[in-house]
């Protein structure tokens, strides 16, 4: 009897310490699999040959992460061509456009009627829209699938918004919007300025084109960052998705599903490419667009 007792103690001890050493084993998989994730690795798992269907599981895992690998590394390379093909046609389409421009003022300086004038006057805003357009299209193809070099510098940020302001005078006069904007206080950010600008004429220009009312700009500065906020009334009534307004070409109305433009995606994606963030606010009738800046601090 003792011998059995002894044999059976001797299993207990060798099934808790087989089980033990189990447990730490999933735990280490566990861990692998959190590294992975957390460091986006390709590093695969391994594990103690110590259980066959343990082992057998580790290697099913690696083979499935391995091709989780493969597709997504296709897919990105099937998207860098598509995105290189959609700005290579964009650059082709600027040509036979020039063209038909220039070929429209040369019929309207002819000998026309009124009612022919007036025809031209509305293909030529066609042509115009179509222009804006593949020029908004090659630019967000350029900027996503180019490796662009970011020139960060100090900056007065009221400044530039002050001039990019002004360049639309006439633009915002136009359209009968008033733009309210003072800041008295300079405020210094982080950042590349042709980018800003871009960032700044297309937050603009968004306005002119969308606004039903007057325009503000304001700014709000937190510990180490600036955030320039444009905001416009809307129509009411307007079903604008706030979480998904930076998506290429989004479309506002859906019914009609005509689509908003490039411009507030190539604020988006410059503005992560500079360290800051985008998003977007609506109050009542009030869209807001906000753009963070890394705030610039003495060394």
């Amino acid at each position: 009897m003792k011998i059995i007792n002894v044999v059976l103690i001797i299993v207990l001890v060798i099934s808790f310490i087989y089980i033990f050493v189990l447990e730490k084993q999933i735990r280490a998989i566990r861990n692998q699999l959190e590294q992975r994730y957390k460091n986006n690795t390709q590093q695969p798992l391994s594990v103690e040959l110590l259980n066959r269907e343990l082992s057998s599981l580790v290697s099913n895992i690696n083979q499935s992460l391995e091709l989780g690998q493969c597709a997504i590394a296709e897919n990105k390379h099937k998207e860098k061509e598509l995105k290189n093909m959609i700005a290579s046609l964009s650059h082709d389409l600027r040509t036979p456009l020039t063209a038909i421009k220039g070929n429209m003022q040369l019929i309207e300086q002819g000998e026309i009627n009124s009612d022919q004038r007036q025809k031209i006057g509305i293909v030529k805003r066609h042509i115009e829209e179509m222009s804006q357009l593949v020029d908004s299209f090659w630019e967000y193809s350029y900027l996503s699938v180019s490796e662009i070099e970011i020139k960060f510098e100090k900056i007065n940020i009221t400044n530039i918004v002050a001039e990019c302001v002004a360049d639309y005078v006439h633009e915002f006069e136009k359209k009968g919007i008033v733009v309210f904007y003072k800041q008295e206080k300079p405020l210094l950010v982080y950042s590349d300025k042709g980018y800003m600008i871009r960032i700044i004429n297309n937050l603009i220009q968004n306005c002119i084109k969308y606004s039903d009312g007057d325009v503000i700009i304001e700014f709000e500065q937190l510990s180490d960052r600036i955030i320039l906020s444009v905001k416009n009334i809307v129509r009411e009534g307007n079903d604008i998705d706030i979480y998904h307004i930076f998506d290429r070409f989004y479309t506002e109305d859906k019914a009609r599903k005509k689509a908003a433009g490039l411009g507030l995606s190539v604020v988006s994606l410059l503005s992560e490419k500079m360290g800051g963030r985008s998003y977007a606010t609506l109050e009542k009738n009030t869209l807001g667009i906000h753009v963070e800046f890394m705030i610039f601090k003495n060394i």
